[in-house]
């Protein structure tokens, strides 16, 4: 089963699921194996054996990171000015944006879920906007900047990371709920 789904056109270096085998594999060529296997592009960079009773990742996911290039009349929108659209929009009280629910829109204050707002520079050297958020309710990065600066629309989105939280904790899904050595060792 697949963690949290990814909005079309985006992409991501952060795309989790959990897999449940008919029989036992060996863990330490696994990621090897599926990366063959996949197309081009794509590749398994780790894998863990879960808990036993570990939620599901759709559960259990509870923020997530993107980076997004935010442009204006065509081009990039500078460090500059997206700095300036983030100071603006964390002063103010609420951060309202369009929500479709059930066919309708309605405005949403999205200021809750978001955890952080940043500017960073991508592999290309452009600007991005880095949004981290939370997943219930879940912020959509068309929202954010609907929410800061609606004159502004988004080009290339992706996802950076997926997180849960334990214990105050933000932990990588791989090892969030893995197996400890004592109970690998058991399991085999």
């Amino acid at each position: 089963s697949f963690g949290l789904a990814l909005s079309v056109g985006m992409s991501s270096q952060a795309e989790y699921l959990d897999v449940e085998f008919a029989e036992v594999v060996d863990l330490a060529s696994l990621a090897a194996r599926l990366t063959a296997a996949l197309p081009e592009g794509l590749a398994v960079t780790g894998v863990a054996l879960l808990a036993e009773r570990a939620p599901a990742l759709q559960e259990a996911v509870t923020q997530v990171a993107y980076e997004a290039v935010v442009v204006a009349e065509g081009s990039p929108v500078s460090d500059v000015e997206l700095k300036a659209a983030i100071v603006a929009a964390e002063a103010r009280s609420t951060l309202e944006a369009p929500r479709t629910r059930k066919g309708r829109t309605v405005i949403e204050d999205i200021k809750p879920s978001l955890r952080r707002l940043d500017v960073a520079t991508n592999e290309a050297g452009t600007p991005v906007l880095v949004i981290e958020c939370g997943t219930n309710p879940s912020v959509r990065p068309s929202e954010v900047i609907a929410a800061i600066a609606p004159q502004w629309q988004l080009g290339h989105v992706q996802r950076t990371h997926q997180w849960i939280e334990r214990n105050g904790k933000r932990l990588e899904p791989l090892t969030a709920d893995a197996q400890t050595d004592a109970a690998q060792e058991r399991a085999s």
